[in-house]
């Protein structure tokens, strides 16, 4: 069972404490431009966290994914980041539809050589110029998914941290 928890900021804003002891996948969505300083502490927490792939779209989707990168390079040089975690893939969707990042995540969960990601976290950066529904996405690229014979992907309940 996947659990999809939504967390809209605004940039410059503090990022809530993520789940620690519980892998997970971020999908980062940013409508507005940010500081890079505000990027690199963002992708810090990523990188030491236990998220194991970062989806990003929106503005500056290029620059978050190298700064989230970086962050990962930076993470293994600290020796921060857990051994137990693969490798933290980091995927840009700079021209792609929403529906597409939420269906690579999905893809992810289910290709991912760890076990047991039941958790996908969106980080929401602004406001959307038009209606974004982002949990309709998330349910959809889940649903075309096929159920690989490990797990069965359902994302059913939206909830905070």
């Amino acid at each position: 069972m996947i659990q999809y928890t939504h967390i809209r900021l605004d940039a410059g804003q503090i990022l809530p404490r993520l789940p620690e002891g519980r892998p997970y996948v971020a999908v980062l969505v940013a409508h507005e431009d940010s500081e890079r300083q505000w990027q690199a502490a963002i992708a810090e927490t990523l990188a030491v966290g236990d998220c194991v792939m970062a989806c990003v779209y929106g503005r500056g989707a290029d620059d978050w994914a190298d700064t989230i990168e970086q962050g990962y390079v930076l993470s293994q040089i600290t020796e921060e980041r857990s051994d137990a975690l693969p490798p933290l893939e980091v995927w840009c969707h700079q021209a792609a539809m929403i529906d597409d990042v939420f269906e690579a995540a999905a893809r992810g969960i289910q290709d991912s050589e760890l076990e047991g990601i039941e958790l996908v976290i969106v980080l929401e950066i602004g406001e959307p110029i038009y209606s974004m529904e982002l949990s309709r996405a998330g349910y959809d690229g889940a649903r075309q998914q096929r159920p690989s014979r490990r797990r069965r992907l359902l994302i059913i309940r939206l909830s905070p941290l």
